[in-house]
């Protein structure tokens, strides 16, 4: 999740070594940022970790703590450059620069990794988790866990124990999960930073010989977390009320297969790390050794046998049942609105984000490497269990760097002739000859460029309707409409009371420096004098149609077949009814942002809160 603004260390645009500018700030840890930059010279989007503003600050006073700092980061890059295997984050670079803070030089360093766009593994799992639903299991277990004891396996071979597994430290390149985050990393090559008895790691994933001596632990360590980590696919997040440092086990598993997957998790877990798997191989044996053998559930045998015994009238009435409970679901899916919500409005080629009931995640990353933030709006309920209606939108508008991006993955279909980009005939860009500040796109040598990579980070404008429709459409996502608008904005509301208070007069001065991702469109570029900007800059979903306004939809829809609505401040804010464009035409005040329909499904079990 992005850091607040007023944090940041840098600002979008800054260049790290002469050949990192930094994008956007995707992370934030106790020690580090993350930041998404764009390698200048291999033209390759990265992910650089940058010691964090307030672990700076809380050194200043400790040179011995400084330089073990900077010990401990070295120590990741070491640790993460000896192992090469395809689920585990790869390492680029490591280097060192200087950061003037209050007259005072400070050397810093950094760690040049894979950038990886997607979500985590906590993402592929159900908050309320999968239950005894053994398809599921099976599926999940194949695809994403069986791959993360792959590397785990390759880690510790190396000698490295990772000590702080968890789902949010596995980060997923589409369905390839990738293991990350070595901060904590123990390898018995290397000799201990220091021998102050600090206790790290997170704590609901911790073993309990990790509290007593964090240095001393072993693969055991790991084991431990994997085991929580697997206890979660079948019973949901563990609370912040667990008691931690225990032995996890099933709520009363009823099949033979959750039976015998409950005596994995209680091995996996316990609290004497002799009695645990001694090493990932033992583990995945013993998954594998479940996961081959068909274990019926022994309810459906006692079914089958009955009704080879019944007598027709049972069979007639067992029909009659099943016919009844058939019709009861057909209207339960279908005919009760709160089944779904945003299904029937999405096109069926277009991308939805399926949740059980209450446990849609507060922000993801999509495909483009945008992050989107949760909306949500009118309450709703599927069985009782309160809903709301929700979509993610692009926490800011896409920006010069992302459009880019997508030209060239389809620039085998496109067109330049001057200075427009074209598709199917359409014109998606208006590139213009690079004189004015926000035409910064150009083709050269087969591929599209920037003209000045600070300007990367900033929204890109003059983009047409259907350019912007075909971005959205390419990575399986649309764009807003002007009812979504108008919730993102009500939702803005409900987060930061005093949102629509906190402006400033017309002719105000340039949004302040956290809002790096915004275009300065003054008078003299759009003909028309700036809108009320607020102050804020910590805003949940930046620069709402501030200054650059945005395309949008009408109910899903264009309006008309030429015009198109733009969103812009003074209709989010009020009543008015947006102002429409001419959809072939591009604008240097109008960019766009996109959303993904959230699709409410029933869920499979009840809230944790109502379970033993």
């Amino acid at each position: 999740m992005n850091g607040s603004t007023k944090t940041r260390l840098f600002s979008t645009g800054t260049i790290i070594d002469g050949k990192w500018i930094l994008m956007e700030c995707i992370g934030k840890g106790a020690m580090g940022e993350v930041y998404r930059a764009h390698q200048l010279n291999l033209k390759r989007d990265v992910a650089i970790k940058i010691v964090s503003r307030e672990f700076l600050e809380s050194l200043q006073d400790d040179p011995a703590e400084v330089e073990r700092a900077s010990q401990r980061l070295q120590r990741e890059v070491e640790t993460m450059a000896q192992v090469r295997h395809p689920n585990v984050l790869q390492i680029f670079d490591f280097g060192e620069f200087t950061v003037t803070q209050d007259n005072t030089v400070h050397p810093m360093q950094y760690i040049v990794m894979e950038y990886v766009p997607g979500n985590t593994l906590r993402f592929t799992m159900s908050e309320e988790g999968f239950g005894e639903d053994e398809g599921l299991f099976r599926d999940w277990i194949h695809r994403y866990f069986f791959p993360v004891l792959d590397a785990m396996e390759s880690v510790h071979e190396k000698g490295i124990i990772h000590r702080d597994m968890k789902p949010e430290n596995v980060l997923m390149d589409q369905e390839t999960p990738k293991i990350a985050d070595f901060g904590l990393a123990r390898s018995i090559r290397m000799r201990a930073i220091s021998d102050s008895w600090d206790v790290k790691g997170t704590i609901h994933y911790m073993a309990p010989e990790q509290f007593v001596d964090f240095r001393k632990v072993g693969p055991a360590a790991d084991i431990y977390a994997l085991g929580k980590i697997l206890f979660e696919v079948v019973e949901g997040k563990i609370p912040p009320t667990t008691v931690p440092l225990k032995s996890s086990a099933l709520t009363d598993p009823k099949r033979p297969f959750f039976q015998k997957v409950d005596a994995i998790i209680q091995k996996a877990t316990a609290e004497n790390p002799a009695e645990r798997f001694q090493d990932i191989a033992e583990l995945r044996a013993a998954l594998l050794d479940v996961m081959k053998h068909d274990t019926p559930d022994p309810g459906k045998e006692k079914a089958t046998t009955l009704s080879s015994r019944s007598r027709p009238w049972m069979m007639f009435t067992a029909a009659a049942a099943v016919l009844a409970v058939t019709a009861m679901a057909l209207w339960h899916w279908m005919g009760n609105p709160a089944a779904f919500f945003t299904a029937r409005k999405a096109p069926p080629t277009e991308k939805t984000i399926s949740v059980t009931a209450g446990s849609p995640a507060p922000e993801i990353r999509a495909k483009d490497g945008m992050a989107m933030v949760l909306i949500k709006g009118k309450e709703a309920s599927i069985d009782d269990v309160p809903l709301q209606e929700a979509f993610y939108m692009d926490r800011e508008k896409v920006s010069l760097h992302h459009f880019a991006e997508f030209l060239n993955q389809v620039k085998d279909t496109l067109t330049v002739e001057k200075g427009r980009v074209l598709q199917d005939g359409k014109i998606l860009l208006y590139m213009g000859t690079g004189t004015e500040p926000h035409e910064q796109i150009y083709f050269e040598h087969g591929r599209f460029h920037l003209r000045d990579p600070a300007f990367a980070g900033r929204p890109v404008v003059r983009v047409t309707y259907a350019g912007a429709l075909a971005y959205a459409a390419y990575y399986g996502k649309r764009l807003p409409t002007t009812a979504q608008w108008r919730q993102a904005v009500a939702w803005l509301h409900s987060q930061v009371p005093d949102f629509s208070a906190a402006s400033e007069t017309q002719g105000a001065s340039p949004m302040p420096a956290g809002h790096m991702h915004m275009m300065d469109v003054s008078s003299k570029d759009t003909g028309t004098s700036a809108a009320p900007v607020p102050s804020r800059t910590d805003l949940p979903l930046e620069d709402p149609g501030i200054r650059i306004k945005e395309w949008a939809m009408e109910g899903g829809a264009p309006a008309t077949p030429d015009l198109v609505p733009v969103i812009s401040w003074e209709t989010l804010i009020s009543d008015e009814t947006p102002k429409s464009r001419y959809r072939s035409e591009g604008f240097p005040d109008v960019g766009f942002r996109t959303v993904i329909p959230v699709v409410f499904t029933k869920a499979r079990r009840p809230p944790a809160g109502m379970r033993d």
